[in-house]
């Protein structure tokens, strides 16, 4: 339901099914329902997943493997970076304290 400024009251249904809708779809904006929505599988330990209807879903199926893919080689490249920066650190930290003034 979405409020009008003359407050009339506009019951939104879902485009796939005309079903009661409070939802839209993150990518293409249709309406959608419980029924149709489908959740971004990057967003599974969020308090508010991305919405997306059936169709935009499947049409990101190959860009969500992709995004994964080069997030993966990302972080194992961030890992060595972090791993080569910490251990640079280590070996230059000073074994004796600094002589007091």
């Amino acid at each position: 339901m979405v409020a009008q400024p003359d407050k009339s009251v506009v019951v939104c249904t879902c485009d796939f099914c005309e079903k009661k809708s409070n939802r839209t779809c993150h990518a293409c904006d249709r309406d959608i329902c419980v029924d149709h929505i489908k959740y971004d599988p990057r967003d599974e330990h969020s308090d508010h997943p991305t919405k997306f209807c059936p169709e935009c879903f499947e049409i990101g199926a190959w860009y969500i493997e992709e995004m994964r893919s080069v997030q993966s080689a990302a972080c194992g490249r961030v890992e060595e970076l972090e791993s080569q920066w910490y251990a640079k650190a280590r070996a230059n930290v000073r074994k004796e304290p600094p002589d007091a003034v």
